[in-house]
């Protein structure tokens, strides 16, 4: 990883020019300075599911996290930005079921919301945590999509703690009292509970399971970095 102070003496032959951290949905507006030949790196993350409320025990699934490199002379002087938001039970109007987060987007690139069905709480974005045994940090699909972790099921593997994540955000856990997964970059899981479950962790996190009161998934998030130079990696950007 690329130290804060390489970037500051250009040991490091990239320099981030502009950075945007949206936390609602708005608008990108290309920096004055930024040159054709630079290269807009997006982060963007999905709102998380709520953890279900029906008695089925199961976690919200956490958003899912896109990292794409995008050159600057093919963006607009300005482009829309939308922060998906995170999913909130709505109580018996809905039979108290989980909801899922929205997506959110830059220009024409998005991360899917976390999702939650009767079977299993699914990370956002190719099916993140559809079976959790398939990796503890989701599903990584080349070249920049990261699945959310996916909610804990009490009848599932790791027995209902939810599913960590990478640049997504982690699953909640199911309301047989069990944690939420870990994220490395973006929100932690809520932990389930039979007494108080809790909401994900911004930005993506699942809500945990709880009958009739489950914990709320958090909003997504999009930073928007413009960066100047050879760029070792996308990680290396969007962990300054």
């Amino acid at each position: 990883m690329v130290a804060l102070s390489d970037l500051i003496t250009g040991k490091s032959g990239f320099e981030i020019i502009d950075k945007q951290t949206f936390t609602m949905s708005g608008t990108w507006t290309k920096p004055a300075g930024a040159l054709d030949a630079d290269t807009v790196v997006a982060y963007i993350i999905g709102g998380g599911a709520s953890g279900d409320g029906t008695g089925g025990g199961i976690g919200g699934g956490g958003g899912e996290g896109v990292i794409s490199a995008i050159p600057v002379s093919t963006l607009l002087a300005s482009e829309t930005v939308v922060v998906g938001a995170g999913g909130v039970n709505l109580g018996s109007s809905q039979g108290y079921q989980g909801q899922g987060g929205g997506d959110s987007s830059f220009s024409d690139y998005f991360a899917e919301g976390g999702n939650i069905n009767a079977n299993w709480a699914l990370g956002g974005g190719f099916g993140g945590g559809v079976d959790r045994r398939d990796s503890s940090y989701g599903i990584f699909v080349p070249p920049d999509r990261f699945g959310g972790g996916g909610g804990g099921n009490p009848q599932g593997f790791l027995t209902g703690v939810g599913q960590a994540a990478y640049f997504g955000g982690a699953g909640g856990g199911s309301e047989s009292n069990k944690a939420g997964g870990k994220s490395h970059f973006a929100g932690d899981g809520g932990a389930g509970s039979t007494s108080s479950a809790e909401n994900g962790q911004i930005p993506g996190g699942g809500g945990g399971a709880k009958f009739q009161a489950p914990g709320d998934g958090a909003r997504g998030e999009v930073r928007v970095y413009v960066v100047r130079g050879t760029i070792p990696s996308l990680e290396a950007v969007v962990t300054q």
